[in-house]
């Protein structure tokens, strides 16, 4: 599909739900006493749902490492690097971040996942260079259609996971 349509697409649904919230905020608007106020906070709870839904905090990074790898990093790490994208139509999406670790045992991924070697992320590379060997990597199938790779880089205290939703 080109891109100029997709754009049209994407405006077009912007603003019909602005259209639709603005007939709701009308309507609440003219309600005595609470109208307004509950029109506001409408419009306020619409405006941030839409802000963490494009530029997740850092706390989704966290649960997305939780949920999928099972590694709790919450008291010991802190997110450098991330990036996301929003589901598609059919659910698909990824996530990737990179935690700068205080502690972490190698031993917290099963070793049946192990890699021998791996891409070195691009935040990373941009840190290292392009010589750097690389770090200990692990790639998960959790299912038919998501994947997880996790890389450890124990001398930078870096941590990077990609999660993939097909």
């Amino acid at each position: 599909m080109d891109t100029v349509v997709i754009i049209l697409l994407f405006l077009f649904v912007i603003l019909l739900g602005v259209a639709v919230l603005a007939g709701i905020g009308y309507g609440l608007w003219k309600i005595p006493y609470v109208g307004k106020y509950l029109c506001l906070l409408a419009t306020g709870w619409f405006i941030f749902s839409l802000y963490t839904a494009i530029w997740p905090p850092n706390s989704f990074y966290f649960e997305e490492m939780k949920y999928h790898a099972n590694i709790d990093l919450l008291e010991r790490a802190e997110v450098v690097d991330k990036s996301a994208s929003y589901p598609d139509f059919h659910g698909d999406y990824y996530s990737q971040a990179t935690f700068e670790v205080s502690t972490f045992s190698e031993s917290e991924i099963s070793p049946e996942y192990r890699l021998s070697s791996c891409e070195i992320p691009p935040y990373i590379k941009s840190k290292v260079g392009d010589n750097h060997k690389g770090g200990t990597c692990w790639f998960i199938q959790k299912e038919i259609d998501q994947r997880l790779s996790v890389a450890y880089f124990k001398e930078l205290g870096l941590l990077h996971y990609h999660y993939y939703q097909h």
